[in-house]
């Protein structure tokens, strides 16, 4: 009983990415700011590492289990982590279905937003299941441990980096269902790292700080963000539970510096990321760690997650600025 083209288990599906001083935005924090190239991943973010380890782990699973067939992924999406599924799935020859809300890519187009066209998915999903017994996967954007464990690896590459891990002060990286956040922070308690990790939504889409400042998971019905891939109902039970155990802070930051701010990189730094990343460098072109307690100085160090964003042009950048002037 073997797979058409056999599992190799040396296949990777995400890459090892920079780590990279930056002079620009080290001046303007007054420390030393390190940029993690995640828009260098194969889907152009950092949902290669959760979903592909996802993936990568699905796919063995069945082998073991005895499936002649890999099993079929499916996903709801956005946009990065139904493509960073799609790649992974090409990856390890897998069948996968993708399920976005309108205003995405075409695949299947379903709702208004992530939450219905995932709400479609699970029917789609359980409809295919009743039908046979298939090997499905169901590919959660962001509430699954292990793709968490994926995101997780992000910190071991940084520790092994070279910079001074007794210097780092902070890792800030942008929230929208807190996937990344939590494998940050598994990352560092892993390696035995108590560092904050900052936290960093926009304004229209405040899931993370709602549920710190109420203490308890709380959903959100609307969303007013052009960062839509931060526009999450929930950040996870397990994202609440590092919340209250860990160092967490949050900052919120207007769709206007998001948007400024991945313009301003990019003349920077020559590279276009999305809003949702772009929220993430508006804590550094805004200067909103400077009201954190950090107490930083000019050889501390503090780790940006360039989180990505695999559709946006410099032309929609052009576009949300105009809308927000």
């Amino acid at each position: 009983m073997t797979y058409a083209h056999p599992l190799q288990a040396d296949i990777n599906p995400y890459l090892r990415t920079p780590l990279v001083e930056s002079v620009s935005l080290s001046r303007l924090a007054g420390c030393r700011v390190f940029l993690k190239y995640e828009c260098s991943q194969p889907s152009g973010s950092f949902k290669s590492r959760g979903l592909g380890m996802l993936v990568h782990h699905s796919v063995n699973e069945a082998k073991k289990l005895g499936y002649e067939q890999r099993p079929h992924f499916y996903s709801s999406s956005g946009g990065n982590a139904g493509y960073a599924t799609a790649l992974a799935c090409t990856l390890y020859d897998a069948p996968c279905t993708v399920v976005m809300p309108a205003t995405g890519a075409k695949v299947i187009l379903h709702g208004n937003n992530i939450q219905e066209a995932d709400l479609y998915l699970r029917g789609l999903l359980n409809k295919r299941k009743e039908e046979d017994d298939f090997n499905c996967v169901y590919c959660h954007p962001f509430d699954n441990p292990v793709i968490w464990e994926g995101h997780s690896t992000i910190v071991d590459e940084i520790i092994d980096a070279d910079i001074n891990i007794s210097k780092l002060r902070a890792v800030a990286c942008s929230v929208g269902g807190g996937g990344l956040l939590n494998g940050i922070v598994q990352g560092l308690l892993r390696n035995g790292l108590t560092i904050p990790v900052i936290g960093i939504e926009t304004e229209g889409a405040p899931t993370l700080q709602k549920t710190m400042e109420k203490n308890q998971v709380t959903h959100l019905e609307t969303f007013d963000t052009v960062a839509t891939s931060l526009a999450c109902k929930y950040v996870p039970q397990k994202t609440l539970e590092y919340c209250q155990n860990y160092d967490i802070r949050s900052v919120l930051v207007s769709d206007k510096q998001a948007v400024t701010s991945c313009i301003k990189f990019s003349f920077d730094h020559n590279v276009i990321v999305e809003p949702a990343c772009g929220a993430c460098l508006a804590s550094i072109y805004f200067s909103k760690l400077d009201h954190l307690g950090l107490n930083l100085q000019p050889d501390d160090a503090v780790v940006i997650i360039v989180c990505g964003g695999s559709s946006t042009t410099f032309e929609d950048l052009h576009e949300f600025a105009i809308s927000l002037a």
